[in-house]
């Protein structure tokens, strides 16, 4: 007889006859469901978490919520970064074509989606918690460059309801920061914009919607003296973009 199969004993326990093989059926349940492709543990990509984020996506849709039907997607660029994961996806025919991507987290062992999608990936990391420190790994260096300047955007503008900005609160951020940090306190009230790269950003945007009644009334003093003194802080350090 095989070592493996032989009684399971210790000085402390002896496991025989009956109980020996029931012990076995449940240990070979736990490997198996190990092994299974629905589970995951998170961590790096791998066949395994890419067939478990597989099968998440099939049975979701565009919003998330679990349609128990199979969504016939063409999942693609897969990673995972510890219990984080996301990818793109395509649906639909050669008339009908929908892009979008997804944010999953594995949870109890087995991935789910957190949310899917078009817009703006780099806005949805920081909304959604991702831990920054993951960001590098989960998307390319183009939407890495995006999430950081929505993480610099929103953590200014939550400064600058609450308090007058000062030097110290600007230190450190790219023109390009300052300038979409700025607008955004305009685009909150629904500012449209002439600026072209200005307007595609704010668009793509989830919360932003442009009013074409749209009038500089609708700020509060403190946003308009914080607007205004980011442009003064811009154009004394040469911070234009």
């Amino acid at each position: 007889m095989s070592r493996w199969l032989k009684p399971f004993q210790t000085p402390f326990l002896r496991i025989t006859g009956p109980k020996f093989v029931t012990l076995a059926l449940v240990l070979g349940l736990l490997v198996v469901d190990a092994a299974s492709p629905a589970s995951a543990q998170g961590g790096t990509s791998g066949p395994a978490n890419e067939a478990a984020i597989r099968e998440a996506m099939y049975t979701q849709d565009r919003q998330g919520r679990s349609t128990g039907r199979r969504v016939e997607s063409r999942i693609s660029d897969i990673r995972v970064a510890e219990k984080w994961a996301t990818c793109g996806y395509e649906e639909g025919d050669r008339n009908d074509t929908y892009e979008g991507a997804a944010i999953l987290r594995c949870v109890g062992g087995r991935w789910r989606v957190v949310t899917s999608g078009g817009g703006s990936m780099g806005d949805v990391l920081f909304r959604y918690g991702v831990p920054r420190e993951l960001w590098k790994r989960l998307v390319t260096s183009s939407v890495l460059v995006e999430a950081n300047e929505r993480a610099a955007a929103v953590g200014l503008l939550r400064v600058s309801a609450a308090r007058a900005l000062t030097d110290s609160d600007l230190l450190g951020l790219t023109a390009r920061q300052l300038t979409l940090a700025r607008n955004e306190i305009f685009a909150r009230h629904g500012r449209p914009f002439r600026d072209p790269e200005l307007s595609r950003y704010f668009r793509s945007q989830e919360w932003y919607l442009a009013d074409d009644y749209y009038s500089e009334d609708r700020l509060t003093p403190l946003e308009l003296q914080n607007t205004r003194f980011i442009a003064g802080f811009q154009k004394r350090r040469g911070l234009n973009w």
